[in-house]
């Protein structure tokens, strides 16, 4: 018979504890458990100190009423807990100091480095010991005032935008949260969740199994309270911020805006981004000053990043555009058959259509083809078009209806001619620059997520996944292209002629 639910962890009066060890003394080889006494603690409370060391005199086992290091915890009295907590932020503040200076050459590795490692650290902290939020102050100030500047190349942030970027990915935020504002209540949460188990500890009930349901519902319950305080202070953000900072916001939340952000940046899967690049891409995100760029664009017109985005000179949008249709048409060849791209459409014969928007040319075509998406057999249309949200003729309806404008725009030009002439279906794919998508576009790549996860028999959400992370890569790459690419009017075609004479006057040979 055990005494306590874990053999290792004792509590209760001296006497009880004094037993609880013996009985586990005996009872622990039978299982491959040997207790050490030199290398166990008990603490107590300082009136009971003499009291302990008497009782526990002949077991060897270590008495202190100051604390212990517990499972990366503290159990002790405030002064021990104080010191150990501030040893620990000590250490951390080291730590992101040292990836503040990473974050100079490196910041999207630096990035990534605190939210899937540092971060983690003090979590732990912030569940398992309470009251410690003042103790954290120093490293909410070297996060605040040295590496977020490190990683954005931009000045320290007001009290509002440090809010904004404590908020998840998801809601327009970076996820690097403020662990002074957190402490609370991730020990309370903590609490909350595991107190069932906590209630068998403290009754020494080893028979009684821990109840998982109510553990289920205890955690759904505090991630929708966490959801609900994050919206919260979103929306706090919102009615006091800037119409500008608004629209950022709305567009840094679609799903898939950040994908970007959430992913390791692996270089194999063209998932990194350079220095420049990386803070270029939180710039857009959220309008902040852009460093070093012209105050003219090579078209004539005076730059700024709306005029760049949507500039044809150099061929940047359609450059983006042609990104996505590509990595559309690669996806399409793991599950359909006869996929091509910009395929043209078969050549009217006096046929006529009821819109008289309906693209009627002889040499009209689409950005991609496949057989077998929707149903078997069938052909399948796709025309896409990347818009840019802020220009001015998408500024005035909701981003809802932003989309739905270019869809029912598409289907007027394409969706009757390609019913009736081509006897398939048509699916207009709509995109924003910034990584949203309208309705259309989001049911189709999740049909295409769903058709690679049954054919390989891998999970539809990593899939899906993948998906966004390819197409906000792409995105994010081509609007940095807008604003850093060469618009260079000293492009000239080589000509035929002069190479033809070059080749003749210099006697080149060679393979034909």
């Amino acid at each position: 018979n055990h005494p306590s639910i874990h053999p290792w962890i004792g509590a209760g009066s001296l006497a009880d504890v004094r037993k609880w060890w013996e009985a586990l003394s005996k009872a622990g080889p039978d299982f491959g458990y040997h207790p050490n006494a030199k290398k166990t603690w008990l603490i107590v409370k300082k009136p009971m100190l003499e009291q302990a060391q008497a009782i526990f005199k002949e077991t060897g086992i270590l008495v202190t009423a100051n604390g212990k290091r517990h499972l990366g915890a503290a159990l002790g009295d405030a002064s021990f807990v104080e010191e150990y907590v501030n040893n620990k932020v000590n250490e951390w503040v080291k730590q992101v100091r040292r990836l503040a200076e990473i974050a100079q050459t490196q910041p999207h590795a630096a990035y990534c480095a605190f939210q899937h490692g540092l971060t983690g650290r003090w979590t732990y902290l912030l569940r398992t010991v309470k009251g410690i939020s003042s103790l954290l102050a120093p490293l909410e100030n070297v996060i605040r005032t040295e590496f977020i500047p490190a990683l954005s190349g931009q000045s320290p942030f007001n009290d509002e935008m440090r809010k904004l970027l404590a908020l998840p990915c998801r809601l327009g935020g970076l996820n690097i949260i403020n662990p002074t504002e957190m402490a609370d209540w991730h020990y309370n949460a903590s609490t909350r969740i595991t107190a069932s188990l906590a209630a068998l500890i403290v009754a020494q009930d080893s028979y009684c199994p821990v109840d998982k349901v109510h553990v289920k519902k205890t955690k759904a319950l505090v991630k929708s309270e966490k959801q609900a305080k994050q919206q919260a202070t979103l929306k706090e953000l919102l009615d006091d911020a800037t119409p500008a900072l608004n629209r950022r916001i709305e567009l840094a939340s679609e799903k898939g805006a950040s994908s970007w952000l959430t992913v390791l940046p692996i270089s194999q899967h063209s998932f990194h981004l350079a220095k420049s690049d990386f803070r270029d891409a939180l710039c857009l995100r959220y309008g902040w000053h852009l460093q070093d760029t012209s105050s003219k664009c090579a078209c004539g017109s005076p730059f700024t990043v709306d005029h760049a985005m949507i500039c044809s000179k150099g061929g940047f949008p359609s450059m983006r555009h042609n990104e996505v249709r590509d990595i559309t048409a690669d996806l399409l060849t793991e599950i359909c058959s006869d996929v091509a791209i910009e395929p043209q459409l078969t050549p009217l014969s006096g046929e006529s259509f009821q819109k008289r928007t309906a693209n009627a040319a002889d040499e009209a075509r689409v950005d991609v083809s496949a057989r077998g998406f929707w149903c078997r057999g069938e052909s399948a249309f796709f025309d896409i078009r990347v818009f840019y949200p802020d220009a001015r003729s998408n500024r005035q309806p909701s981003l809802l209806q932003a989309y739905r404008n270019h869809e029912c725009e598409k289907k007027r030009s394409y969706g009757e001619r390609i019913r009736e002439i081509e006897r398939g279906s048509f699916t207009p794919l709509v995109l924003s620059s910034t990584g949203g998508m309208g309705q259309e576009a989001t049911l189709f790549y999740k049909r295409i997520a769903n058709l690679i996860a049954d054919k390989q028999d891998a999970t539809y959400s990593h899939i899906m996944q993948m998906i966004r992370c390819r197409l906000s890569f792409s995105l994010l790459r081509s609007a940095i292209l807008c604003i850093r690419g060469t618009r260079s009017s000293q492009h000239h075609p080589l000509r035929l002629d002069v190479v033809n004479i070059v080749r003749s006057e210099a006697h080149l040979t060679g393979p034909e």
